[in-house]
């Protein structure tokens, strides 16, 4: 049997990506920030993602 894999989103919100869980993609807030109450911010971008996630690192 084979099992089916389940559907990935394309980004993950800043909150889900941090505490390294699924985040559903929902918007304006995720299904893991309604729950625990947290701001449910998307990255425009990979690149502002880096730099959110990773200050006072520099990009090559």
């Amino acid at each position: 049997r084979r099992k089916t894999k389940p559907d990935r989103i394309s980004r993950a919100c800043l909150s889900c990506r941090a505490r390294k869980i699924r985040c559903n993609g929902a918007q304006p807030t995720c299904n893991n920030c309604t729950d625990s109450e947290s701001p449910c911010v998307y990255a425009s971008s990979r690149k502002d993602r880096l730099k959110t996630l990773v200050p006072g690192v520099l990009i090559a």
